[in-house]
């Protein structure tokens, strides 16, 4: 509440006292209706007193709204102000650390995972994505936001590492003791046994070395 506000409110709480004292027919219904009947004037003049307190009251109500519509405007652009550092940061921390996928159509293949990875692992629906990203702020901070592209960062490598693996048709590995093994058959039982693994890998980290691997085996086995 402004001082001019608190003047006001002050002022209407003085009037309304001093009226009931001038009219207390005005705090019961019955005398009120006995002073109607006879002394209309009476009445005449509590209710100019009442329209200059409604008068007092309407403009406190404007004063109110205006200076909350005023600092609700100054806490938008304050926020918008925070959401804009916190991409900065992010986006320089992407440029940096996955230069790949920092603009184009990469940067648009990385948005689309992000949501899904929101969706998918996270659960969240789109309108709480929406909500906590432009609102509450919980998803845009540059820390939240690199956690989160982390997270599909690494959900996009096993997915391409598995589409790789699936492009190759691993002939069969399994042998009775004794069987004549031809060449490169170790090399076929490494492969297979990688591309479990990052099946199974645990992180980004996890994953792009065994991914490594396994194109080191691929190459062996001549595949």
């Amino acid at each position: 509440m402004t001082a001019q506000e608190a003047a006001l409110y002050t002022d209407i709480q003085r009037h309304e006292q001093q009226v009931y004292k001038l009219f207390p027919e005005a705090t019961s219904y019955e005398k009120f209706e006995e002073t109607r009947k006879s002394n209309p004037a009476r009445i005449e003049a509590l209710r100019q007193e009442k329209l200059r307190s409604d008068a007092a009251k309407q403009q406190l109500q404007a004063l109110t709204t205006n200076r909350q519509a005023a600092q609700q405007q100054i806490a938008s652009r304050q926020r918008e102000q925070e959401f804009q550092a916190h991409d900065n940061s992010f986006n320089a921390w992407l440029a940096a650390s996955h230069p790949n996928f920092s603009k184009g159509a990469p940067r648009a293949q990385l948005t689309e995972a992000v949501k899904d990875y929101l969706r998918t692992d996270l659960g969240l629906t789109d309108q709480e994505i929406k909500m906590h990203y432009s609102q509450t702020g919980l998803l845009r901070s540059a820390s939240a936001q690199k956690a989160i592209c982390n997270g599909a960062l690494w959900k996009m490598s096993q997915a391409r590492a598995r589409e790789v693996a699936s492009k190759r048709a691993l002939p069969p590995v399994g042998q009775r003791p004794g069987v004549y093994r031809p060449a490169g058959s170790a090399a076929l039982e490494d492969v297979a046994a990688l591309t479990k693994a990052l099946e199974n890998a645990h992180g980004e980290r996890d994953a792009l070395r065994i991914a490594t691997k396994l194109s080191r085996a691929r190459r062996a086995a001549g595949i």
